[in-house]
């Protein structure tokens, strides 16, 4: 039987305490490993801002857990400083990208983690102070967020 290595056996304990967990590759993204458990894409935020994309990507996990799957722009998670609801785009990535290369690894290696066919990655969004997104040539690149290119449409088969 093959052992298991340290950072296996730790991601495995934090989606069992945790029903998921979030990495950080490098410093300018974040991401979950564990919601294909449930049927799930991963989210991935690209930020510098670790702490900030931890809670974020902590809210819309839990939620999708407890409520399912929503692509659709969201409004009710979180406020600026203002009281102003901060929409949240969603965007659906190739798992290919080398910022997932982690969760792929893990999903390979333990297929009783993944109830999708194929594992999926969620890319979230947020706009700048002007209501510009990443994907926008108008967005002031000032507030760093990596924009990876989607694929056309997320199937769960």
């Amino acid at each position: 039987m093959e052992t298991i290595s340290p950072w296996d056996e730790n991601i495995i304990n934090l989606i069992n305490r945790d029903l998921f967990c979030i990495i950080d590759p490098n410093k300018e993204h974040s991401h979950t490993i564990g919601m294909a458990k449930y049927g799930l894409p991963d989210l991935l935020i690209s930020s510098k801002q670790l702490e900030g994309n931890s809670i974020i990507l902590s809210v819309i996990a839990q939620d999708w857990i407890d409520n399912g799957l929503t692509l659709t722009d969201r409004n009710d998670f979180f406020q600026t400083q203002n009281e102003d609801a901060i929409t949240l785009k969603f965007s659906v990535l190739n798992c290919e990208e080398l910022m997932f290369t982690k969760g792929m690894e893990f999903y390979n290696k333990f297929p009783a983690f993944n109830q999708l066919k194929k594992p999926a990655l969620v890319q979230v969004l947020w706009p700048d102070p002007h209501g510009f997104y990443a994907m926008d040539k108008e967005y002031d690149k000032g507030y760093y967020q990596y924009y990876f290119r989607p694929i056309s449409q997320y199937h769960n088969h």
